[in-house]
C-alpha cells in the first residue's frame, strides 16, 4: 500500500486524478493476493512495480470492439511503478512480462483500461503495440479500453521440435 499511496500522490502533482483514498484500497490488493493474481516486480531489493494478471473484466468492457471476441483474454490491473523508478522503462518491461506471463499461461489477448487523462500511460501503451477498441466510464471519468494480441514463441508456433 506504501507504493501505491506513492503513487497517487505523484499523480496528484501531474494533475492526474487517476487513482485516490478509494481505489485502489487495501482489500483489492488483499482480494489479489489471495487470488495468487498480484505480480511483485523487484529491482535488487526494492519493489519497483506492481500488477494483476487475472480474466476479471469490469461491466463496460462490454463496450469493447475485441479483435479477438472468441478468443482466450487476460486483464491487466492495477500496473503502478514506484515514482523513483518511473521514465526508465520499467513500465514497458511490466507490460511485456505480463504479455509473456499471460501468453505462457494460453490466453490469446491482453485488456486493459487506461485513463483517459493519464498521457505517459497511454503512450507507453501504444507504443507497445496495444489498439483502442472503445470507452469505459467509471468514477474517475473516461478510460480507454485497450487489446494486444498475444503471440506464442516461435517454437510453439511452428510445432518446432527443439529434442
Amino acid at each position: 500500500m506504501a507504493l501505491i499511496r506513492r503513487a497517487v500522490a505523484d499523480m496528484d502533482r501531474r494533475g492526474i486524478p487517476q487513482w485516490d483514498a478509494v481505489y485502489p484500497a487495501r482489500s483489492d490488493l488483499e482480494g489479489d493476493i489471495l487470488d495468487k493474481t498480484l505480480y511483485l516486480v523487484l529491482t535488487g531489493e526494492a519493489l519497483a512495480a506492481v500488477f494483476v494478471l487475472n480474466e476479471q473484466a469490469d461491466g463496460e468492457y462490454k463496450n469493447g470492439r475485441w479483435s479477438d471476441p472468441g478468443g482466450r483474454f487476460a486483464v491487466l490491473h492495477r500496473l503502478c511503478v514506484e515514482p523513483s523508478f518511473q521514465h526508465c522503462g520499467i513500465g514497458r518491461r511490466v507490460c511485456r512480462m505480463a504479455e509473456e506471463t499471460a501468453c505462457g499461461l494460453g490466453y490469446t489477448s491482453l485488456r486493459l483500461d487506461a485513463f483517459s487523462r493519464n498521457p505517459n500511460a497511454l503512450q507507453m501503451y501504444e507504443a507497445l503495440g496495444y489498439t483502442r477498441t472503445g470507452t469505459a466510464q467509471f468514477r474517475k471519468g473516461l478510460f480507454y479500453l485497450m487489446e494486444k494480441q498475444l503471440i506464442p514463441p516461435q517454437s510453439s508456433r511452428n510445432g518446432a521440435n527443439t529434442n
